[in-house]
């Protein structure tokens, strides 16, 4: 859901966003490239901490869009 409709949803009365699919959508598809970077060389905490930063971002962007 795109933040301008976020932001005009909440004055409308919605009261709760779930962002667990944006989250875990993210999540997968970096973890999905970072693997096919190196599949011999994927070990999970090296992985985490380069897509660690994209999901952040998505964290924070939902987070802002209802500030």
């Amino acid at each position: 859901m795109p933040d301008a409709d976020i932001q005009k949803s909440i004055p409308m009365g919605i009261a709760k966003i779930n962002v667990g699919t944006i989250v875990h959508t993210t999540y997968m598809r970096a973890m999905y490239e970072e693997i096919g970077k190196d599949i011999q060389g994927a070990y999970p905490p090296f992985i985490i901490k380069n897509i660690l930063p994209e999901l952040t971002e998505v964290i924070c962007s939902r987070l802002r869009a209802i500030s």
